[in-house]
């Protein structure tokens, strides 16, 4: 039973929640086979979910980044670069992002987008392990539940054969006998059903969110729109541009605004020593700050111990200035200390996505 208790604790600690509404389309190619798409294509349904109704249709460009100047009238360089950091809501949760164009290029990362490959595999194995488990449960409530009708038969058969005694000395002591043994039978009985309800509430509750993981993981693996929230908590839908084969990067876009944005920082501008601001939406919380120096590189990786939580993947490593550096991706614990953060250097990312970014980025 105690792994029944577990398993729902593990998926709660995989599947994480506040995620945004998405949908998966079934259509049909001219083969007459299926496939699968997070849009309908015209003709293949009446609905459309949310993610479809993006910016593009509003006519003229809105001053995003004015209104948002305005609004919180920024009075340095970290507070300049925090109105360019978004949350970014997906089907597997949230995580960040920021405006990387003035024309609404968002970089980010893409295990924020798809969830993250480690994490997927050893839910996997959690849900394959749990599963196995719980078929054990069911086997051994299936064999006490047979015990207990032969229990239930045998009592029935003793108290037949009582009533057939004529001896009265020995009805007696026998009914006392079957009294007593019936009322074990009776409290067995109550035990077994308060566990069993138990057990199959907690199967069907732990059932339920492995489904709502797999429909997660299918519609995370499959989506292209994406939600975004802005620092004044704003929301808007923002497609995927590309993302990498060989880095946790990926490309969004939010059309029809002028938006703030970070500017790229050299590479020839960084040293080991550097002060440096991680900002991102860290445990869900939006907008947070943290602040450190450049530990070290590492593996084509940034080190700082500025701190990085779970939700600030994506968001920018910047310094004093407010460049940004790099893009906050994992966080490495050891028992030693409380861990560093790695950022992958925004070079990296301007490079991969250099084609479309292309005379977008200012220098």
């Amino acid at each position: 039973m105690k792994a029944i208790r577990v398993m729902i604790c593990v998926l709660i600690g995989i599947v994480i929640s506040d995620a945004a509404i998405a949908k998966i389309y079934r259509l049909k190619d001219q083969n007459g086979n299926y496939y699968y798409k997070d849009i309908p294509e015209d003709g293949d349904s009446d609905e459309a979910p949310a993610q479809q109704k993006t910016q593009a249709n509003i006519s003229g460009i809105k001053d995003l980044a004015a209104e948002l100047s305005a609004h919180f009238n920024p009075s340095g360089a970290v507070e300049k670069a925090s109105i360019a950091t978004v949350t970014v809501k997906t089907p597997m949760g949230t995580g960040s992002g920021f405006f990387i164009t003035s024309n609404g290029h968002i970089i980010t990362n893409k295990h924020v987008l798809r969830g993250d490959e480690k994490r997927m595999a050893e839910a996997d194995a959690n849900i394959k392990k749990i599963d196995a488990e719980a078929e054990k449960f069911k086997k051994q409530f299936a064999a006490e539940e047979e015990r207990l009708i032969r229990r239930e038969k045998m009592l029935e058969d003793y108290k037949n054969q009582i009533e057939k005694m004529t001896y009265l000395p020995l009805k007696a002591s026998e009914s006392e006998k079957h009294r007593m043994a019936y009322e074990e039978y009776l409290m067995w009985k109550e035990t077994f059903n308060s566990r069993k309800k138990d057990f199959l509430s907690k199967l069907e509750s732990y059932s339920e969110k492995k489904n709502d993981f797999s429909y997660k993981a299918t519609v995370g693996a499959l989506a292209s729109h994406f939600t975004i929230i802005i620092k004044d908590g704003r929301e808007f839908n923002v497609y995927l541009v590309a993302e990498s084969r060989d880095t946790d990067l990926a490309l969004l876009k939010l059309d029809g605004y002028k938006t703030p944005f970070v500017k790229p920082a050299l590479r020839q501008q960084t040293r080991q020593g550097q002060e440096v601001y991680a900002i991102g939406s860290p445990t869900g919380l939006m907008d947070s700050v943290s602040s450190g120096i450049i530990s070290g590189y590492e593996r084509g990786y940034i080190k700082t111990n500025a701190h990085v939580y779970p939700g600030n993947s994506g968001g920018p490593l910047i310094m004093t200035g407010g460049e940004v550096i790099g893009i906050n991706t994992l966080k490495m614990l050891t028992r030693q200390f409380e861990g560093l953060g790695f950022a992958i250097p925004i070079d990296t990312a301007v490079s991969e996505f250099e084609s479309i970014l292309r005379g977008h980025i200012p220098r």
